[in-house]
């Protein structure tokens, strides 16, 4: 059973601290892009029924209207789209929006210290990932249908690297 956080910005970060993240939860990476598009993006939110997606505040106001635009043409591909954890500081006329229609926005610097808090309590512990667990799943643009997603294991990953 998969655990997806998704993930969209330019290269931060807080890109690479909610990846590594994922590491040590058992969490599976999947990585929105600017390139794939609305189409695609939704294909991609509902076919692992994304949950979360963390992402550039910029963005942010973005991903709502195509939640608000999805539900408003009966199109569920967004139904399960609940959290949106921003980067930066978002408007709040943006949080109500969310709110309107199902997102909680939440800044990453909430999630930071909700997570210390957790460890420092003792309730989270890291988990140790083996070579078959799957970090991250990488779509394709989808040039020639939909998107395609590969599953990257962490032994394909650290072979690859240990073959440079």
């Amino acid at each position: 059973m998969f655990r997806f956080l998704g993930i969209q910005a330019k290269n931060r970060k807080e890109w690479g601290i909610s990846h590594i993240g994922n590491f040590h939860s058992g969490t599976t990476t999947i990585a929105l892009y600017d390139t794939l598009g609305e189409e695609a993006s939704k294909y991609v939110i509902d076919q692992t029924e994304l949950i979360t997606v963390a992402m550039s505040g910029d963005l942010v106001p973005k991903m709502i209207k195509l939640k608000q635009d999805a539900t408003a043409n009966a199109d569920r591909r967004m139904a399960r789209l609940e959290h949106l954890i921003t980067f930066d500081d978002v408007p709040k006329d943006v949080v109500t929006d969310g709110e309107a229609c199902g997102i909680n926005v939440i800044n990453i610097n909430e999630v930071i210290a909700k997570g210390k808090d957790v460890i420092a309590k003792g309730g989270w512990k890291p988990t140790e990932p083996t070579r078959d667990d799957c970090p991250m799943f990488s779509y394709t643009s989808g040039t020639t249908g939909d998107p395609k997603g590969v599953m990257l294991t962490h032994g394909a990953l650290c072979g690859t690297s240990a073959s440079v």
